[in-house]
């Protein structure tokens, strides 16, 4: 055998056992309407990627459906999980709630 063919072959082995590198797809910049249980309305965008997301308002606020089915403000994360505020993502946000809170990048989802 040549060294041609050996190198194709040493080659295409390479490229079958090198992982493909994963691209993400980023989330829809659009901003919808959800309705709350009471049927108040509250604008949301999803922001990040189909990796690592998250919903906020318009305005910059974290939300997070709660266990009530209502949305509410996020006021910050303890191991991975949204701590929520009792106020609904449909009143004004509390005074002094930070913007564009984030989830801690260990607890991020990573691809499998």
């Amino acid at each position: 055998m040549g060294k041609l063919p050996v190198f194709i072959v040493f080659l295409l082995a390479y490229l079958i056992m090198t992982p493909v590198t994963a691209f993400s797809a980023p989330a829809s910049p659009d901003v919808v309407e959800v309705f709350q249980p009471d049927g108040s309305v509250v604008k949301i965008q999803q922001e990040g990627d189909e990796w690592n997301n998250w919903v906020e308002t318009p305005e910059g606020y974290t939300v997070e459906k709660g266990s009530d089915g209502y949305w509410h403000y996020v006021i910050r994360f303890e191991n991975g999980q949204p701590v929520l505020s009792p106020a609904r993502a449909d009143a004004p946000p509390p005074a002094g709630l930070k913007k564009y809170i984030r989830q801690a990048p260990e607890h991020r989802r990573t691809p499998q």
